[in-house]
């Protein structure tokens, strides 16, 4: 095959994925979900595991109940209450491609309509991608971003609650997917 025909291949990164909400809650009620340090972390409330490392400030595991086997080491990289959050993570089991991501989490205030909550979402990954591998990773990680969001906006609109129900319709659509194969 003549070399301008071969498929380009796309470096491991780092790349960026954003995506922003607006919620109408102030930002002194969203930030709370956001922090690893506080016991109102949208994570906790769910009944996912945060517990910080001892010996290591601003360093915390996260075991997400559906993923047991995982453990997701974060690393807090910025934090301004009301304002801004940020860390680094790393999975001790791999997922798709992402060797460590870093999530940065910018609140700005909006008034009396509540906060704008932007999410931007640096990644690497385990090596060089084909341009299709990348397509699929980044829309996997699109949506990722984009559902987060979601439910730190419907937390913090309706409560944990409302993100348990929101969570078990996305798992059902997944299984009714499944079941079309």
């Amino acid at each position: 095959m003549l070399p301008f025909f071969r498929k380009k291949a796309v470096p491991a990164g780092p790349h960026e994925f954003g995506a922003e909400v607006e919620i109408e809650r102030p930002a002194s009620e969203v930030y709370p979900l956001l922090d690893l340090a506080d016991p109102r972390h949208a994570k906790r409330q769910l009944g996912d595991r945060v517990q910080a490392v001892p010996g290591q400030p601003g360093t915390f595991t996260l075991v997400v109940s559906e993923l047991p086997d995982a453990v997701f080491t974060l690393v807090v990289t910025a934090e301004e209450r009301d304002r801004e959050y940020a860390f680094s993570c790393v999975s001790s089991v791999s997922f798709s491609r992402v060797a460590r991501s870093h999530e940065h989490y910018l609140l700005e205030d909006m008034g009396k309509h509540g906060c704008r909550l932007i999410l931007t979402q640096t990644i690497e990954f385990d090596g060089e991608l084909s341009e299709d591998e990348y397509g699929m990773e980044a829309m996997m990680l699109t949506f990722a971003g984009f559902s987060a969001l979601a439910k730190i906006k419907l937390h913090a609109e309706e409560g944990v609650e409302a993100v348990r129900a929101m969570s078990a319709a996305q798992m059902a659509g997944l299984d009714d997917f499944d079941c079309l194969n």
